[in-house]
Order: C-alpha cells, then structure tokens, then sequence
C-alpha cells in the first residue's frame, strides 16, 4: 500500500506488469462458500465437493495441483470434549500444534516440546479431541479419498533438512507429485508447467487478524498463490471461505489491485494509518505480568507528556506471552510532516531516562519504526 502510494504521488518511479508472460489469460478464480457447501452435504472432511471434483480432473488429465493452507503440522490444537481444557506451552501463551509424524505437540514459538496428553489435565476425561487442521492433516486425508495420486507438502517442517526443499520441489518439476500441499512456501517464486488448480482451503484465517495490514496481506497471498496456476495453459483457483462477503475476495476474484488499493486507501485515511502517517511501535517485555503492566502504563504517561494524544495504547498482542516474557505494546502515530530526527531524539532521550530507574533495569523495549 505503502509503495503504490508513493509511486502514484511520484516519491517513486512506477513500473507496471499488466500481462501475463506469452499474453496467457489470468486463472479463472472462484469462491466456494464452505458454509452453504456444508449445509448442502457437499463437504468430505476439510475439503469441499468442488474441490475434490476438480482434482480428480487434474489427475485424469495427467497435470498438477497446489493446495494451500496458511498452518503446518496436523492441528493447530488438541481439546477436550469434556470441559474443552487445551494444552498451552509452558513458555508462551499459545496452545501446542500437533504433529502426528512425530507424535509430539509443540510450540511453534519457542519449540517447546511434549507428549500428547492421554487424558484431560483438568477433568480427567480421556476424550482429547483434535481441531483445525494444517498441512500434515490435508496430506493424510486427501490421499484416503484419492488413494492413487502421488501427495506431497511442502512447510517449514519438510524443508529442515539441507536437501530437503531441493528435492520436493525437484520431484514436482519432474511430475513425481500430483498435488503439492504448502504453507506460505508455495504462493511466491514458482513456475510449474503443468499447475492448472491452485486451491485455498482457508481463506478465512488470512484475512482474519488483528492487525491493521491483515486485508492487504490476504490480498497479497490470495493473488500470488493464484498466480501459480495457468503458467501455460489457461488455470483454475478455487478458495474456500466461510466469510464469502469480504470485500478482499471480490477483488482477488477479479484480479483487481487497482480496485483493492483504493478501497483499501479509504479505511487508511478514516482511520489515520499509513500511508497517510508514520508508526512508531514500541514494545515490552518483562518476566512479571503486573510489572509489566504497570510499566508501560507509566511509560504511556511519560510519553503522552511529550507526544499528546498521538500514544495509543498500552495494549495486550495477540499473544500475551512469549519466551516467559509478558510482552505490552504502545504505539506513536505522526503526522507526515513532523520532523523525525525530532522525535527520535526526544524518544530516544525519554526511553534512555525510564530505563535508568533502579525499579525498571530489568524491563526490555525494543522500538519499531514503521513497522512491518
């Protein structure tokens, strides 16, 4: 949003791509609407009827598919039935991801690692159930519904080893693999011959998060993975949603950044974010939860003195604790036209003065400039 802001007001020089290499028409794109598709009986598993239809055509007609899923391992979290307790890491306020192949639930934060419990630490009830589903799960069951395609992911846990990468994306040049299941990996870089379907079995978790850029990351995900199909021949682009009414998938279905930019500019400007201002996002970290509380209350004190009503905060992330340090965050919004040598010596001045109280010596901020 940022650049294309800046090229339009002529800070940058614009270059624009607007066709496709060998003049080869842009994939047909087309929403599944998962939560109707349910309703209607036409969903196996995570996968809808028309997806499943369109990958038995891929496989008759001897091409390829790229299925994309935005979380690795089998589920995002195990839970019971009885009383819905989850097992979280010890070290940060997430639950713990179950890899099957391993056997092991694991935090995708710190690495934590333990067992699956075999029963609830809460109520004792040994009905652990697992929800979500990443990619280790896709592979496992789309090879029990077409037991005859050669099935392969592609995520942070099957490219560890130094050959690993090499070798899977080899074996898919080579048509070794029918169906490629990956992470962010496979939506940017690549150039696959015989790629006619790209599906996205949740769009619902990129688009949705709490994060002023999470409509112009979806976006960008959304139309990078689509560009993955029909780099030779016309392709196909099925995404399933449930929230089928976000403005983001309407442009994705046409292709249209230009559309997206100035939908996208005007809840920038309404809500004063870049690029009509500059960030500055300041966090900390403390061992203690009230320290850490009560610190950046006062440290949002401090800076108010100097900044005004341009402090937002402090605010809880998403994730409350990381590594076994409770994490707050404040936030600076300024103007275009403030000086920032200005405001970064008069910050750099306040946080050096905050620090050097004996109470606050073991608090840690880290400071962000327009961050990404």
């Amino acid at each position: 949003m940022e650049s294309y802001f800046n090229a339009l007001s002529g800070k940058f020089d614009l270059i624009t791509l607007d066709r496709r290499h060998a003049e080869l028409e842009m994939p047909l794109v087309s929403i599944v609407n998962m939560k109707d598709a349910r309703n209607r009986k036409q969903v196996s598993g995570n996968f809808s009827h028309s997806l499943l239809d369109e990958l038995k055509l891929i496989l008759q007609e001897k091409q390829q598919a790229i299925l994309f899923q935005n979380r690795r391992g089998f589920a995002p979290y195990l839970e019971c039935n009885v009383c819905s307790w989850t097992p979280l890491c010890t070290n940060c306020d997430v639950s713990l991801t179950y890899h099957k192949f391993k056997n092991e639930i694991r935090c995708h934060y710190c690495g934590y690692v333990q067992a699956p419990p075999q029963k609830c630490l809460q109520c004792g009830d040994q009905d652990i159930r697992m929800k979500g589903f990443g990619t280790e799960r896709i592979v496992e069951d789309l090879q029990l519904i077409l037991p005859d395609a050669n099935i392969a992911r592609l995520d942070y846990d099957t490219t560890r080893s130094k050959s690993g990468y090499h070798q899977i994306i080899t074996s898919f040049e080579e048509g070794k693999i029918d169906i490629l299941v990956g992470t962010q990996m496979i939506t940017k870089g690549l150039d696959f011959d015989r790629v006619q379907l790209v599906g996205v079995l949740n769009a619902d978790s990129i688009l949705h998060y709490p994060e002023f850029r999470a409509h112009e990351r979806g976006f960008q995900l959304l139309s990078q993975v689509s560009g993955r199909a029909g780099r030779r021949m016309h392709g196909k682009v099925l995404i399933q949603a449930y929230n089928v009414e976000s403005p983001v998938l309407s442009y994705v279905l046409k292709h249209d950044f230009k559309g997206f930019y100035m939908h996208e500019l005007t809840e920038r400007h309404r809500f004063f974010y870049p690029p009509y201002c500059r960030l500055i996002e300041i966090r900390l970290k403390h061992r203690d939860e009230k320290k850490a509380d009560q610190l950046s209350k006062e440290l949002t004190t401090e800076l108010k003195k100097m900044f005004a009503n341009r402090v937002l905060g402090p605010t809880i992330p998403y994730v409350n604790r990381v590594r076994n340090f409770y994490l707050r965050q404040l936030m600076i919004k300024l103007e275009k036209t403030i000086s920032v040598n200005e405001v970064k010596k008069s910050l750099q001045t306040a946080l050096e003065e905050f620090k050097k109280r004996p109470e606050n010596r073991q608090l840690i901020i880290q400071v962000d400039v327009d961050p990404l």
